[in-house]
Formats: C-alpha cells, structure tokens, sequence
C-alpha cells in the first residue's frame, strides 16, 4: 500500500468516525472531538485530492477543513466556560434540542 493511499485511507476514516459517532448521539457536532476528527480527515483527504490532481474533490476539502476549523473555533471561543463537552449521554442531548427549540 502507498502513502497517498494511506493517506487518503486514514482521512476517510477520521470523518466516518466522527459522522457515525454523531449519528449515534455518542459525540455532539459542538464538541472539540467532532471538530479535531473533521479538521483532520479532511486535510489528510485534501493532501490525497492535491496529489491525485482532483480539482472538485480538492476544492470539496478546502470548504470542509474551514468550516470545521470555524465551527472548532466557535466551540472553543464563544462558550462561557470555552469549552464543550466531548460526550453527552442522548438524554442530556435531547435536553438540549428541547430547550433550544
């Protein structure tokens, strides 16, 4: 196996595993957890994009590493304590959506 395949292996898995954990109410897209595996599998996709010279699929990484990195520094930065929390248990999440609403 190469390194861009590797590579590009390794930013695929990065995201999944922060959209399947999200799915499954493990971790919350406000979360540093969410955003560090977003920030980090789409670098690694768009280093694998840049060298399979993938204009499209290059262009899709740039967005999604900025607005993950935006969204980390929303978490980071506008919470009054600075941080959020990397888990909550789908009853604590369910609470929020109800007082959000």
């Amino acid at each position: 196996m190469d390194a861009l395949l590797l590579i590009g292996i390794s930013g695929m898995l990065f995201i999944l595993v922060a959209f399947l954990l999200n799915l499954f109410n493990f971790i919350i897209q406000d979360s540093i957890l969410y955003c560090s595996l977003n920030i980090l599998g789409s670098f690694l996709l768009g280093i694998n994009a840049y060298y399979m010279d993938s204009l499209p699929f290059l262009i899709l990484e740039i967005v999604w590493f900025i607005s993950s990195f935006y969204n980390l520094m929303t978490v980071l930065f506008n919470d009054e304590k600075g941080r959020r929390p990397i888990h909550l248990s789908p009853l604590e999440m369910e609470k929020r959506r109800l007082v959000r609403r």
